[in-house]
């Protein structure tokens, strides 16, 4: 048999063989000492104080009364002056645990271990014991009877009832997006900040398998490393192996160890994506008490660490050089997405300032101004925003009825009114929206869609967009470029703020408590006032009437507007639109708006309040829809007052005493909305009764019409004239009218008129 040569390795630089271990002071032996680490974190959790106290030994003494489970070391401190280390490495450890935080997280632990040994036990009603407490008894009873060198027989994880999280230094501290995570970013401590979009449910995993010899009777504990194993299924213990007759293993859910675990899908914020890229997303890793803080549609920062996601098994003999990567969070916080989470002592006091220095009137008129500032006029409009952003209150009664409380808007008009520019600004002021387009979306992208898990093959649900703007607003703009099949998948949403799911065999109802706020153009691209209303909004009467105002918006030519509109964009571009000085709140209170943030905290604020019908405003209310009713009787349907109508009534009344911080709703707030819901109406009217105007189609095009009605109706190429004789005398159309209509379109060749004599007049479409 041939022997192979011993293969010879040459020896790196800087290797000396009689003292056997590398002399590069920069390689990574020498940079990561653990054990002398361990020292120094040790020494620094227990001689470290703030204000008299010792922060890190109070976590450990709550930890060990079971009143704490998380361990938060701030790398910050580690810089602070008084930190009793002196040494020139000390100094550079919060480098070093930047540097390589998953096995710095595992010697803290170490450390944090041999402190909470060093305590004083806590009594024994301090807290109810379990099954691990049980088997860590047991098993220092063993060691107490083997003597001072037995060993413990139970995983540490046993004992360790606490998780270790780590916060960057504030000059580390600054958040990356998904795209900025390459590889530099592997194996170091960041915070990642994204858009969740997609959340796994949240679902058990296993950390120390137990099992039971059917021999020994011997507990065998297997920790669990990764997100995959292999179970033990031959006895290793001493008896068996003495005995040479190996028992089979049986697991043991109730000694075994599980932690909570879930994995989310992380984008990029829209606001960030560069134009022309596709938003990068990634997968997120987060186990304990991280888990299950986040749902789909919320802004989370994720502390925690890039690591690879090399394949196993047979996989990986063709797996590539290029590896994939997921990030494993160590905890999660979540941005403020919510009106309630904005509200604070701060934004209270700043509300009841701005309160005490102005009356109602002027309160709501600078809150007004403040909507899109740099829109010049649509002032009702804006009003009409801010309505919608504060919203109606919710009614939910013990029978199970419920009536949505906010606001649907529909802006229709011609191209260059600020309609989009309008949407952008909703969306970017309310703290949960999202902004999309109608050729952008599909049914399935606006209400939720079915996935197969990673891991257990299972169907799960994605929200849509009207599920991520729950409690929020969503944006949709193009709205009239969408199909007719995914706009109806809105209608439910619109009124009953749930979407019914029954898809991949998961039937559930998912919320989707949101204001829709839409912009649409005419069905002609531009407003036709020889059209009817209906016409030219092109949208069915089903949705038409689930939004609460539908408003339009034409761009008129008058002298004195352009002028005011061309000097209010000139003033935008030179910046100076909301500048003024502020107070001591930094609240700017004298001819300008109040800022973005101000807003957020006093729609938070406003909605807090729940106003109430004054019995007087009742029969106002019930006036106003009569009269409404009354008004459209033998008229086009042209805005559909139905009964939802009377509902948006009360919204509008309950949102504009919100705007007043007001508990009641009184004479003047239904007065207010009835004049905003005539003045939406009045919008519509005056594009088709405008004075000096002509309302009325020609005979010419009359006729043309009725050609039209008549082939959609037939479906056929050839139309005799006797066939629309009746509809043409009903309309009082005569001879004259019709020899005009037919030389006028015969001769730009839209139809051939045949004239045989024996036969009746016909034309032929072309």
């Amino acid at each position: 048999m041939e022997v192979m040569p011993a293969r010879h390795v040459a020896a790196p630089a800087h290797f000396d063989p009689a003292v056997k271990k590398p002399t590069n002071p920069h390689s990574y032996k020498n940079q990561f000492r653990y054990v002398e680490d361990e020292e120094a974190i040790e020494m620094f959790f227990s001689n470290h104080t703030e204000g008299g106290e010792k922060p890190y030994m109070n976590q450990l003494s709550a930890i060990k009364r079971r009143e704490r489970v998380v361990f938060e070391l701030k790398l910050d401190d580690l810089f602070a002056p008084k930190t009793p280390m002196h040494h020139e490495r000390f100094q550079q450890l919060p480098q070093r645990i930047e540097t390589a935080v998953s096995s710095y997280v595992e010697h803290i632990s170490r450390v944090i271990d041999r402190l909470l040994s060093q305590l004083p036990e806590p009594p024994q009603d301090a807290y109810e014991k379990d099954t691990f407490d049980f088997l860590v008894e047991k098993d220092a009873e063993r060691q107490r009877q083997q003597g001072a060198d037995a060993v413990s027989g139970v995983p540490v994880q046993f004992k360790r009832r606490y998780r270790v999280v780590i916060r960057p230094a504030t000059l580390s501290k600054k958040w990356r997006q998904v795209r900025e995570l390459t590889a530099d970013c592997i194996g170091k401590l960041t915070v990642l900040c994204g858009m969740c979009v997609t959340a796994s449910p949240v679902k058990p995993k296993i950390q120390v398998a137990s099992f039971i010899c059917d021999r020994c009777n011997e507990c065998v504990y297997q920790e669990v490393v990764g997100s995959k194993y292999s179970p033990l299924s031959a006895c290793p213990s001493e008896i068996c192996k003495a005995n040479r007759n190996t028992g089979n293993l049986f697991f043991e859910p109730r000694a075994s160890k599980f932690t909570e675990y879930q994995e989310l899908r992380v984008q990029e914020l829209p606001q960030f994506v560069p134009k022309g890229c596709v938003p990068r997303s990634t997968k997120v890793v987060l186990e304990g008490g991280a888990a299950g803080k986040a749902s789909p549609g919320s802004t989370i920062y994720v502390t925690g660490v890039m690591l690879p996601d090399p394949k196993t098994g047979h996989a990986a003999l063709r797996a590539s050089a290029a590896t994939r990567t997921f990030y494993y969070g160590y905890e999660i916080d979540l941005s403020k997405k919510a009106y309630a989470d904005l509200l604070d002592s701060d934004a209270s006091d700043k509300v009841g300032y701005v309160r005490s220095i102005m009356d109602d009137g002027g309160m709501v008129e600078k809150l007004i101004r403040s909507v899109a500032p740099e829109i010049y006029g649509l002032e009702d409009v804006k009003k009409v925003l801010a309505c919608q952003l504060v919203g109606g209150v919710n009614l939910n009664r013990e029978d199970g009825m419920k009536l949505r409380g906010d606001i649907n808007v529909c802006l229709m008009g011609d191209p260059g009114v600020a309609k989009s520019q309008l949407l952008k600004w909703m969306a970017h002021i309310c703290p949960r929206s999202v902004f999309t387009t109608g050729k952008g979306s599909s049914g399935v992208g606006l209400t939720a869609s079915v996935s197969i898990d990673e891991h257990t093959k299972e169907a799960i649900l994605e929200g849509g967009a009207l599920v991520l703007a729950d409690k929020g607003v969503c944006c949709i703009d193009e709205f009239d470029k969408m199909d007719e099949n995914d706009r109806t998948a809105i209608h439910e949403v619109m009124e009953q703020q749930t979407i019914n799911i029954a898809k991949g065999g998961i039937i559930t109802t998912l919320n989707a408590r949101t204001s829709i706020l839409a912009a649409a153009n005419p069905k002609f691209g531009r407003w036709k006032s020889r059209k009817t209303p209906t016409q030219n909004i092109n949208l069915p009467a089903s949705l038409l009437s689930r939004f609460d105002i539908l408003w339009l918006l034409l761009d008129k030519p008058s002298d004195t507007r352009d002028q005011m509109l061309a000097k209010h964009i000139t003033t935008v571009h030179m910046g100076e639109v909301g500048e003024d000085v502020s107070d001591a709140y930094g609240l700017q209170t004298e001819d300008a708006m109040f800022d973005k943030t101000f807003i957020r905290q006093f729609i938070s604020y406003a909605k807090t309040i729940n106003p109430e019908l004054e019995p007087s405003v009742i029969p106002s209310i019930q006036n106003l829809y009569c009269e409404m009713r009354s008004n459209e009787q033998g008229q086009d349907a042209t805005t559909y007052t139905t009964p939802r109508t009377l509902l948006a009534i009360l919204r509008m009344s309950q949102a504009l005493a919100r705007l007043r911080l007001s508990s009641t709703v009184t004479e003047s707030d239904v007065r207010e909305a009835a004049r905003l819901m005539s003045k939406s109406k009045e919008s519509i009217l005056e594009s088709v009764y405008e004075p000096g105007m002509r309302t009325r189609e020609g005979p010419v095009a009359q006729i043309f019409e009725l050609f039209k009605l008549e082939r959609q109706r037939t479906k056929e190429p050839t139309m005799r004239l006797a066939d629309v004789q009746d509809k043409l005398a009903r309309k009082k159309l005569t001879e004259e009218h019709l020899e005009s209509c037919l030389e006028r379109y015969e001769s730009t060749g839209v139809f051939v008129v045949n004239r045989v004599r024996g036969s009746p007049v016909s034309i032929t479409w072309v």
